[in-house]
This record gives C-alpha cells, sequence and structure tokens, in this order.
C-alpha cells in the first residue's frame, strides 16, 4: 500500500462476489505474525470487508505481490547477553482535531503496550527467565509521557483516568521505564500509518525482518564477534601472565642495578 493511497468505501463500484476477497484478507492476516510490516496495510483492508470494492481488491492484490517479490524475507532471531523487553508504542493521529485527541489515543495506545509488556514479563518469570535490566516502553509524544509524571489529572484527562492510574503505577513500582523516542527512530510506523517506500524500507530492518541472505550476514557477523571477544579474552589472559613475569623480572633488573650503583658509589667514595 502506497503512501498516497487512501482507501473510501465509497470510491468505486462493489464487488459482485466478496467472497474470494474476504478469503484474501483472512490468509493475509496469518502472513502478519511472520511479517510485521504489512500490519497497517492488512489492518485497512480489514476495515472494509462489509462492502469491499474494486479499488479494495487491487489493494489487497499489492499487498500479495509485495509478499511475493519479497518471498525470502522473515523475521531473524539474533542472540544477546543481556535479556531485556523493549516496546515503542505509537497511533494513528493523522485523524485527531486537537492535541487532547491526539494524547488520548498516543496514551491508549502506551497503555495497550504497558499491558503486553507485564505479561511477557509474567510469562518469562513463569519460565524462570531472568531479566538484566528493565523493560522499556518508548513512546515519540512528549504530552503521553508528561501525564505519566504529572500527579494532577486536569479535566481534559478525566477520560484516560483509569489507563492513566494503571500506566503510572506500574512505572512507580518499577515494572518497565517509559522513554521518549524521536519520530525518525519509531520503528512502529509502518504498523500504524502510511509512510513513504524508503523509510518503509529503513524501519523495516529495524523490525529484524529481512531476507535470508541478509540473516546469514548478521548470523555470520555474530559468529565473528563471538569469536573475536573469545580470543581477546584468552589473549588478555596470556598477557596478564606475561605482565607478571615480566614485572618480577623488571623489578630484580632494577634491585640488581641498584646494587651495581651503590657499590660503584662506594668505591667512588674509597678511592676519594
Amino acid at each position: 500500500m502506497s503512501s498516497s493511497g487512501v482507501l473510501s468505501k465509497y470510491e468505486c463500484d462493489v464487488l459482485e462476489d466478496p467472497t474470494e476477497h474476504r478469503s484474501l484478507v483472512g490468509a493475509l492476516q496469518y502472513c502478519t505474525n511472520s511479517r510485521p510490516e504489512i500490519s497497517f496495510a492488512v489492518n485497512k483492508a480489514c476495515q472494509f470487508l462489509q462492502r469491499p470494492t474494486h479499488l479494495h481488491l487491487k489493494a489487497v492484490k499489492r499487498i500479495i505481490r509485495y509478499l511475493k517479490g519479497t518471498g525470502s524475507h522473515g523475521i531473524t532471531f539474533t542472540a544477546r547477553d543481556s535479556l531485556h523487553i523493549s516496546c515503542f508504542t505509537d497511533a494513528d493521529r493523522s485523524s485527531c482535531l486537537d492535541d487532547r485527541k491526539s494524547t488520548e489515543v498516543e496514551y491508549r495506545a502506551l497503555a495497550n503496550g504497558a499491558a503486553e509488556v507485564l505479561w511477557l514479563q509474567k510469562l518469562l518469570t513463569e519460565l524462570q527467565v531472568e531479566f538484566q535490566k528493565l523493560s522499556v516502553l518508548y513512546c515519540d509524544n512528549l504530552s503521553s509521557i508528561q501525564l505519566i509524571s504529572n500527579h494532577i489529572i486536569h479535566a481534559r484527562t478525566k477520560h484516560v483516568e483509569i489507563d492513566y492510574h494503571f500506566v503510572r503505577e506500574k512505572v512507580v513500582d518499577g515494572s518497565f521505564v517509559v522513554q521518549h523516542v524521536h519520530s525518525e527512530d519509531q520503528i512502529a510506523d509502518p504498523c500504524t500509518k502510511l509512510i513513504p517506500v524508503q523509510r518503509f524500507v529503513a524501519l523495516r530492518s529495524k523490525l529484524t525482518v529481512s531476507s535470508r541472505l541478509e540473516s546469514a550476514y548478521i548470523r555470520v557477523r555474530e559468529v565473528v564477534v563471538h569469536v573475536k571477544a573469545i580470543i581477546a579474552e584468552k589473549v588478555k589472559l596470556e598477557w596478564k601472565t606475561h605482565e607478571g613475569r615480566d614485572l618480577t623480572e623488571s623489578v630484580e633488573s632494577i634491585e640488581i642495578e641498584e646494587d651495581e650503583v651503590s657499590e660503584v658509589s662506594s668505591e667512588k667514595d674509597s678511592t676519594g
């Protein structure tokens, strides 16, 4: 789905038999599990299942062509030295008429992300998985972040009071932290809004979606880094061993030199 494409219910003729269209959209929903970058496009297509038109079918076929052209792509799982959860929350605010509604949409997205993080933390804890760092929720809306740290609930935010207490209480008790992320680094954008192709491709890799060749390169690079770390640690240990030996020898040589100097000075005193 292109960044300039806007779908409407009444822009084109209605499909005579929407069965095929609905079947394709239903199948695409399963694809989002391994291809999260198409989540927004598939979700947008789902909004017109009741009255699909030829334009909607064309948009669905465009998604299928994209999947066919990137058939070798998939989520790449890589190993890390430490385990911690990072969650990026975002919402499409293009239809919001004022800042209050914009903050409401972003804050509710933040609350949904917090609920997912807490569920995942509980699951991993039951599996006896230890966390080295606190989980981090990233949000690009400063008003939502300020709402968490603000102790006063204004009249304009009463409609988000429940979500406010939920997120803020979890931040206070140390379940996770909320940090601001710049809009350019918001990797959740492909899942929430239409974006240009160049930005879509750049953020797709940050969603760990890559081709088999790229995945193989990433694995080889990680192996090389791991091997280099092992070699560096081994060399460091050997260097410390030799360093201690050299230090002992240098101390002995210094003592010998000091003895020679004292002998020479005593000979000079006797001759003088």
